[in-house]
């Protein structure tokens, strides 16, 4: 699946990592767990900071409309 040998050439960190823990399989899958989990916080933040910004809008429009039939 995972190429490890050419993984450890690339990221020493992680070599020296995998080689003290001697399960270099776990140490990749949650570390690729890890970063799976961060993206998806972030997308979750962008989506309600763009819903937060839309109900605004919804808001305004709404007041300025009131506003015109008075």
């Amino acid at each position: 699946m995972f190429d490890l040998d050419k993984i450890n050439e690339t990221v020493p960190f992680l070599a020296q990592l995998t080689s003290d823990s001697g399960n270099a399989m776990f140490v990749y899958i949650v570390l690729l767990g890890a970063g799976v989990l961060v993206g998806m916080l972030i997308m979750l933040k962008i989506l309600f900071m763009s819903m937060h910004r839309a109900d605004e809008r919804c808001l305004t429009q709404f007041n300025e409309m009131l506003d015109k039939q008075e």
